[in-house]
């Protein structure tokens, strides 16, 4: 508690944070007394900056107890607005985790308490952090992606789907589909009623018939059925498209003339009404097409070095897909028998084949000495040497903008997930960062390093370098 003189001075004290008025940063001592009197001010401003106490109401403050058994805080008042983002609720009452409960008391946002005695910032990290419970390293990272503005959560392994669920794609077929039901015509709704009270008689009636027949197979002994009742009868449709006419608007039919439609087809609330488009058969696909110049010096490269195999003469030619294998196999006998002799016979070949035109993408693709992989290539039999993975992942990081639709009771799809390391430590070997990278999935995987309190981020990605040459 603070006395009304106290008070009064933290009320009138500069809020704001000093700016950086000292000139451009010096690297190297020069032994200068300005330089020694600009280290002395930004010393000085810096001190005075981390010996001031914050003052808070104690009304606004939120209690928590400490519960080490449960590893959380328990809240004895309710929570703030961080309950939007932060805290679960356990056995019906309000709790946070360790990290949740440590960053909001540095933030001045809760009070804790254990065996009746108030916490402070030292006794929390000593109590409620460690290697134990929740390690300081994990915690610094997360107090960084906090203050930075992200939502941040534990990571659950068992909120992944499984590689069968992913194939099932059971996250899409579990969201409900909303459609509008759409209302018919109610000149339809005229036409089709004695349509389907015939079909509700007819239907009536071969059920009486089906239970009949039941009830006298019943009683009489078993007999063959006759082939003539086992043929299905033909389907029978409503409209007759033999006498429905549309209307053909080609240049080779000259029909400028559409008559008006049946009304019965309409809403009430429109007319139809007939239309002359004789007006607009002159307008039509008149308009030459204009290209960029890069469109047009694409076009004129795939003249130049492309070739379709439709435009060849001897495939048109072919009828079926069987004439167009025997000509794609005499094409490449007759290439083989062009080889000259001296250069195929030895053990030393040319990289490159005689043929066609090649492209570049084609000409990489033949003199590659080893094939293209991605990250999660061949992920089963890595993971049979690395059972376990030498990190694991902590956070689930999403964004905190407009445009995010978090929920704690549905969070949704991650912007990343975080895993923790320290600097000193060895790089992830392929086998943890495969295991990882499948787990993650389609979520991007970050390493946070941490080395003496500053954070540092790096990612393993996929990339693929360019394989056409344009000019």
């Amino acid at each position: 508690m603070l006395s009304p003189e106290e008070l009064l001075a933290a009320r009138s004290r500069e809020k704001s944070i000093p700016q950086r008025s000292h000139g451009q940063k010096d690297f190297l001592p020069d032994g200068s007394e300005a330089q020694n009197e600009k280290l002395r001010l930004c010393r000085a401003e810096q001190w005075e900056l981390l010996k001031e106490e914050r003052v808070e109401r104690l009304g606004s403050l939120v209690k928590g107890i400490w519960r080490p058994k449960e590893d959380l805080v328990e809240l004895t008042s309710p929570a703030g607005k961080f309950w939007q983002t932060m805290g679960f609720t356990h056995q019906g009452k309000q709790c946070l985790l360790p990290e949740e409960a440590v960053y909001l008391l540095e933030c001045g946002a809760v009070q804790l308490f254990y065996h009746d005695s108030l916490l402070s910032v030292q006794e929390a990290y000593e109590r409620l952090l460690g290697d134990q419970r929740f390690p300081v390293l994990h915690y610094q990272v997360y107090s960084h992606l906090k203050r930075l503005g992200y939502i941040v959560t534990r990571f659950d392994p068992s909120s992944v789907q499984s590689p069968y669920q992913r194939q099932l794609n059971l996250e899409n077929s579990i969201r409900p589909h909303r459609k509008r039901k759409r209302s018919t015509s109610p000149g339809l709704e005229n036409k089709m009623k004695p349509d389907t009270a015939r079909g509700t008689e007819e239907e009536e009636t071969q059920d009486s018939q089906a239970n009949g027949a039941c009830s006298d197979s019943r009683n009489s002994k078993a007999s063959e059925a006759s082939p003539s009742s086992a043929k299905p009868e033909p389907r029978t449709f409503r409209w007759d498209f033999s006498k429905i006419c549309l209307p053909n608007c080609g240049s080779d039919r000259p029909c400028v003339h559409l008559p008006a439609p049946e009304p019965s087809l309409l809403p009430g609330n429109v007319a139809g009404r007939e239309a002359d488009i004789s007006g607009w058969m002159h307008k039509l696909n008149m308009r030459p097409e204009r290209l960029s110049r890069r469109e047009r010096e694409q076009l004129e490269w795939e003249r130049k070095y492309k070739s379709s195999i439709n435009s060849d003469p001897k495939v048109q030619k072919c009828s079926n897909w069987k004439e167009y294998k025997e000509l794609q196999l005499e094409r490449g006998r007759s290439h083989k028998h062009r080889r000259p002799a001296h250069l195929w016979a030895s053990t030393v070949t040319p990289l490159l084949k005689p043929g066609p035109s090649h492209t570049t993408a084609s000409v990489l693709d033949q003199i590659s000495v080893m094939e293209r992989s991605f990250l999660l290539d061949d992920y089963e039999s890595w993971a049979q040497s690395y059972r376990k993975a030498e990190s694991q992942i902590s956070f689930n990081v999403y964004q905190a903008d407009g445009a995010s639709e978090f929920k704690k009771s549905r969070p949704g799809k991650p912007y990343t997930r975080m895993c923790v390391r320290s600097f000193s430590d060895q790089v992830p070997s392929l086998g943890t960062v495969k295991s990882l990278g499948y787990q993650s999935k389609d979520v991007p995987l970050i390493f946070a390093l941490v080395d003496n309190g500053e954070v540092a981020f790096y990612s393993f990605k996929d990339f693929e370098l360019p394989v056409d040459v344009y000019p």
